[in-house]
């Protein structure tokens, strides 16, 4: 394991709603020594555009608002935890509807991280075709890696 390289993952959690799962889910961050871990279908509803959370360690939690279905459940949602050392190099976060987060980071290269939970095939074309339009947003906002 190289001591300079930057260890970012992914999980489908399926659901951290509760407090006490998403601190597990920073431990099992740290215990791993990573820098950025995407979240997807985290389940927690809530009214900002982009909801930061604070852990122990300078570990943030950077949330998009999952929603409710017609049953009132919650569904998806996407973040990423950062460590304290990616948070401070932030130069864009911003969410995209509510299924797509961007996060980039200043640096040589400047490194970009878009999380996605994208609609299953049981989705509308609206659906879907507002999650593309979506994604191609993100991708066109990304700054370039110069």
């Amino acid at each position: 394991r190289k001591e300079d390289a930057v260890w970012i993952g992914t999980l489908d959690v399926i659901t951290c709603r509760k407090t006490s799962v998403r601190l597990e889910l920073v431990d099992r961050f740290l215990d791993n020594g990573l820098e950025v871990l995407g979240v997807q279908e985290h389940r927690v509803v809530h009214s900002e555009d982009l909801k930061v959370e604070h852990h122990q360690e300078g570990v943030r939690f950077i949330s998009v608002s999952a929603w409710r279905n017609g049953s009132g459940a919650s569904v998806g949602g996407v973040g990423a935890l950062v460590s304290r050392k990616a948070y401070d190099s932030i130069c864009l976060m911003r969410g995209f509807g509510s299924r797509i987060l961007l996060i980039s980071f200043s640096g040589n290269p400047r490194t970009s991280v878009v999380v996605v939970y994208s609609p299953t095939e049981a989705a509308s074309d609206e659906e879907a075709e507002e999650f593309l339009r979506n994604l191609r947003d993100a991708i066109a906002t990304t700054p370039p890696t110069i």
